[in-house]
């Protein structure tokens, strides 16, 4: 299995139960890297995931019938109407530094560039080096916005933006 290998796909209204399947997996596996936990989403109704799925722009990472990532682009209050949020970014630890976190970014970019999107933009944990990496050499900027998580305050997540 390579990055040659992996398909990207923009999921549809009838992948419901791969954005649940794939999002819980992600939770599973890397509980601190995300605002959510696995035991809150697990909980979720089908009618829960289906509003999810439709809130914005999915895409999975596949190689050879495994999913291997994740990524996905919505539109908040917090920022113009134009522009989208980049959330729920995971790669399987097993695949990583393989460029498929690239590679799902890139093709979320090329496909919010044809909807006329202006920017993305996207929450990160400052305590991860390689996610700040990954999006700095993907085109994304500090941009000096920085908070505490409320589940714990020790910790802190900052903005970053990319102008498409």
């Amino acid at each position: 299995m390579t990055r040659e290998t992996t398909t990207i796909t923009v999921l549809g209204a009838e992948d419901v139960a791969r954005l649940r399947e794939v999002r819980l997996t992600a939770l599973r596996q890397e509980p601190s890297a995300f605002l959510s936990t696995f035991d809150e989403q697990v909980m979720w109704s089908d009618d829960d995931w289906t509003r999810e799925l439709r809130r914005g722009t999915w895409l999975v990472a596949a190689d050879q019938g495994d999913d291997v990532g994740l990524i996905g682009a919505t539109s908040e209050d917090d920022i113009p109407r134009d522009d989208r949020y980049a959330s729920y970014m995971w790669v399987h630890p097993d695949r990583r530094r393989e460029g498929i976190g690239t590679l799902l970014l890139m093709t979320l970019i090329a496909r919010l560039r044809e909807g006329e999107v202006s920017s993305l933009w996207l929450w990160v944990m400052d305590d991860n080096p390689s996610a700040l990496r990954l999006y700095e050499q993907t085109g994304f900027r500090l941009t000096g916005d920085r908070q505490p998580l409320a589940a714990d305050p020790t910790r802190h997540e900052v903005r970053m933006i990319r102008r498409l």
